[in-house]
């Protein structure tokens, strides 16, 4: 009886991996190629690779983070708190995605008061402040050099005064 088993050559296309099983270092990869996007001021490219990845491969906590911080620079707040919340989610115990959304929250909470004068008022006001304080300090300049004009010369004055 022959014990050996036929060989099975495996294709060099095949993986022995389900497909949606990256090993972590590619998700590692993926963020911290968007994070450098994203600091460079790419938001755009940034946003639409991280949102490729989760569509295709699933969300973790720290690509949710990522783009949460992302939409939250673009001043898309309720896409960031979502995001953050949705990271928190994923890994409850990390207190990061916790502290952003408080500072959201914050941030949310100053956009919400209103100001005691409105903006294009509050303009007009430092322009016009400005213009007071820019009138004070040339007038007071032109005060301080009028009395210490120098006089004319002796000689001069007296050689024209014979002509």
């Amino acid at each position: 009886m022959d014990k050996r088993r036929p060989c099975s050559v495996q294709q060099p296309s095949e993986s022995r991996e389900p497909e949606t099983a990256f090993p972590n270092w590619r998700s590692e990869k993926i963020e911290a190629t968007c994070r450098v996007l994203a600091r460079e001021g790419n938001y755009r490219e940034a946003d639409h690779r991280l949102r490729d990845w989760v569509r295709q491969y699933g969300a973790t906590a720290p690509l949710m983070d990522l783009l949460a911080r992302i939409a939250a620079q673009q001043g898309k707040l309720d896409e960031a708190k979502h995001l953050w919340q949705t990271a928190a989610n994923l890994d409850p115990g990390n207190a990061v995605y916790r502290v952003g959304l408080r500072k959201l929250n914050a941030v949310e909470g100053l956009q919400g008061r209103r100001s005691f004068v409105p903006y294009p008022a509050a303009v007009i006001i430092v322009a016009l402040c400005a213009i007071i304080v820019a009138l004070v300090l040339f007038i007071g300049y032109s005060q301080l050099h009028r009395h210490h004009r120098p006089k004319a010369p002796k000689a001069i004055a007296t050689a024209h005064t014979l002509a």
